[in-house]
């Protein structure tokens, strides 16, 4: 996992956090009218604001659950998608080879591992 991929996913754990302390609330008078139902955003222990039709009906106020569900939906698929889209595009070679394993010689061009380098210097001039 790479540190793009680290922060994606770091920033979707906060948003979630942030979303379950500040998460919309629901508000509607006691003669329940879908038309009266108003949605509002609240800190988890905060006051809410009494809905329009408060002062001449009882009302009530629950957490708008759907609003929330669809919230982390939305972010969970963002982080999914940008996890995989900052995925690193590396044929296992470099995972290898920091790991401490040897990158495989079969498509490298330069010699083998635990063979020595043999250099042949040639001067100009002159026939080996």
């Amino acid at each position: 996992m790479n540190t793009k991929q680290k922060a994606v996913i770091g920033f979707g754990l906060a948003v979630v956090i942030a979303m379950a302390l500040y998460p919309p609330w629901a508000t509607w008078c006691i003669p329940v009218d879908v038309r009266d139902l108003q949605i509002q955003y609240g800190w988890l222990f905060g006051r809410l604001n009494y809905p329009d039709c408060a002062e001449k009906l009882p009302w009530a106020w629950g957490l708008a659950t759907d609003r929330l569900l669809l919230q982390l939906g939305l972010v969970i698929v963002a982080t999914v998608a940008l996890t995989v889209a900052f995925q690193s595009k590396d044929t296992g070679r470099t995972r290898l080879a920091m790991n401490g394993h040897p990158p495989s010689s079969d498509h490298s061009s330069g010699p083998k591992y635990g063979e020595r380098n043999r250099c042949i210097r040639l001067e100009y001039g002159r026939r080996p």
